[in-house]
């Protein structure tokens, strides 16, 4: 256990050394008014704390003996309020279940049957939301039982170990299908619920005065869907914004649905509640990405939210909540797929992307669930000789390929308290996760070995600095062409950019006195070559201008692994275009 641990930790320690990708707008200053938001939570929430045990309502049993009551009460047995229980049937329609995967591989096989993962136990009462649960019989370090309702018909997974807790009868699940009541009205189904709830001592003091009320009356509460708007504070634009592609889950007991915000950040889920339920958001975009919170999760980052009315909720994420940060990158997440790879032409990074997002200020995208050829502190190690350089030796080295699964794709320092950094930030990071697209493992072994080697970005001078320089051009310019595209309101009529802090470069660079995280790097090369402004620092580059992102997008092959290549490819692909100004402005950059 403490191999694994230690194991566990420096796998995503690497993300951290591989942090090339410093943040790439400065702090913007803000004047946040947080009267009109809900959150006042410390920084973490820690682990959700449980209450008692609850008895199932929505068993078959317990169903069963409401339905038998039922049958017994004298006001139901005449006038307009009479149900036919003699044809009514309580069957089996789900089964309360919990999941205990052995490793992260086999939490990925549940996760592609689209199941809905809790991991805490359903049939218990939530003193305390937090931010994840950990069964105290599972020992730290493994994954925890996952709960969950499935249809009745579900084939398990032979080699994934469960139990089923219960057999249900979830009453919304046939609300549609009637004609098995043979003429009930459609109030049976509120009266059997109420019943098994009252019988179970599942309803509040106030729902036991409205099913008293409704109960002599033929009134019962109608089954609504819950729905409501998630938004994040944007601290450019000063004001809340929707989340977008966001998962809100909503349950009572083991009865669970769940929805998505559109683009708006409203949601709506796919099933009616009729009494108040638990909110909560689980950060898996609908592009599929899923965040992290932490290093050391083994599940997906989530947010508790409490109990609400059964007609939906809204909430309002401002900066002093621990999902803020997460929020904003959904969003970023959201837009690269959605708009920015569609509106440049480029291809979009894989959809079950893993991105860790940490307190810091720096990212990376070592994409290690698909890098498999050998990375190291030199561009030829072994993955042994990569864990004996970090002190866990072959064991550490058998364990990296068997939590691969875990292990994230991007991460994303989300501590900069600027909505701005963090959206250019993540869609730099997406833009490293579409190239990895196009050159695949071998490539990014050696990207990634070069940073662990000289550290984030080295000085310029180490083996496979020009694939870095490359690669580092790419994310740079996308970061920041983003930027431009969402909030608009930046300069951009000048050459060469640092895009650190939006003011021009100094230029020319003085060779040999490079600052190690920034001047080596031809970060503003790939604006020169896409502006079109006439009023810039040096006329040469003026002329090598007009290219487009999809045309640098192109020429990213996997067989080219320095700015050099890159721009000979982009010439070739462009029929030699502008290619007098084009060399001029490479020299200008030193890279020719």
């Amino acid at each position: 256990m403490k191999i694994f641990k230690k194991t566990l930790l420096t796998l995503f320690s690497i993300g951290m050394l591989i942090t090339g990708c410093k943040d790439s707008i400065s702090e913007v200053e803000t004047d946040i008014q947080q009267s009109n938001t809900f959150d006042t939570e410390q920084e973490s929430l820690g682990m959700t704390v449980l209450g008692k045990q609850l008895e199932n309502p929505y068993s078959v049993e317990n169903m069963k003996l409401a339905l038998e009551e039922l049958k017994k009460e004298p006001q139901l047995k005449s006038g307009d309020n009479s149900l036919e229980f003699i044809e009514f049937e309580v069957k089996t329609t789900h089964l309360y279940v919990r999941f205990l995967p052995k490793d992260t591989l086999e939490l990925q096989q549940l996760e592609k049957d689209s199941l809905i993962l809790f991991d805490y136990p359903l049939d218990y009462e939530i003193e305390k939301g937090g931010e994840y649960y950990h069964d105290p019989t599972i020992p730290e370090g493994q994954i925890t039982w996952q709960y969950t309702t499935v249809k009745a018909d579900y084939q398990f997974p032979a080699n994934i170990k469960h139990e089923i807790i219960e057999e249900c009868f979830i009453l919304d699940e046939m609300e549609e299908e009637e004609s098995q009541l043979k003429g009930s009205p459609t109030n049976t189904w509120a009266l059997l619920e109420t019943k098994a709830l009252q019988m179970t001592d599942n309803l509040t003091k106030e729902e036991q005065e409205l099913q008293l009320k409704g109960w002599f009356s033929g009134w019962f509460p109608k089954s609504k869907i819950p729905q409501g708007y998630i938004k994040v504070y944007d601290t450019e634009l000063k004001k809340y914004v929707g989340v977008k592609g966001l998962t809100v889950r909503v349950h009572r007991l083991v009865k669970i649905s769940y929805g998505v915000t559109d683009k708006n950040g409203f949601y709506k889920v796919r099933k009616g509640f009729r009494r108040n339920c638990f909110y909560g958001l689980r950060f898996e975009s609908s592009t599929g990405v899923k965040l992290w919170k932490w290093y050391t999760t083994l599940t997906y980052a989530r947010y508790s939210m409490g109990v609400h009315d059964e007609s939906g909720y809204s909430r309002n994420i401002g900066t002093n909540s621990i999902a803020w940060r997460l929020a904003t990158v959904m969003n970023g997440i959201y837009d690269y797929y959605n708009v920015v790879c569609p509106k440049y032409g480029i291809t979009k990074p894989y959809s079950n992307l893993r991105i860790c997002v940490t307190k810091g200020t720096v990212g990376g995208a070592p994409m290690l669930r698909r890098v498999y050829h050998p990375i190291g502190t030199n561009s030829n190690s072994a993955y042994s000789n990569f864990m004996i350089n970090l002190g866990i030796g072959v064991p550490g080295n058998i364990l990296s390929y068997v939590s691969k699964y875990m292990q994230p794709d991007i991460m994303i320092g989300g501590g900069s308290g600027s909505s701005a950094k963090i959206y250019s930030q993540t869609c730099h990071e997406l833009a490293h996760a579409s190239h990895f697209r196009k050159v695949c493992s071998a490539f990014w072994a050696k990207y990634i070995s070069y940073i662990l080697t000289y550290g984030a970005y080295g000085n310029g001078k180490g083996n496979n600095a020009s694939l870095c320089a490359l690669g580092e051009m790419w994310g740079y310019h996308m970061g920041y062409q983003a930027v431009i595209d969402k909030y608009g309101k930046f300069n951009t009529n000048v050459d060469i950019y640092d895009v650190e802090r939006f003011t021009p470069m100094k230029k020319p660079f003085t060779p040999g006195k490079y600052d190690r995280f920034r001047d080596w790097l031809p970060k503003g090369i790939l604006w020169d070559l896409n502006d079109s402004s006439k009023d810039i620092i040096n006329s040469i580059t003026d002329q090598a201008s007009g290219f487009t992102n999809k045309q640098f997008y192109n020429a990213l092959d996997s067989d080219v692994r320095s700015p050099q290549a890159f721009r000979n490819r982009l010439l070739k692909e462009t029929n030699n275009r502008q290619k007098t100004q084009v060399d001029e402005l490479f020299k200008a950059y030193y890279w020719n």
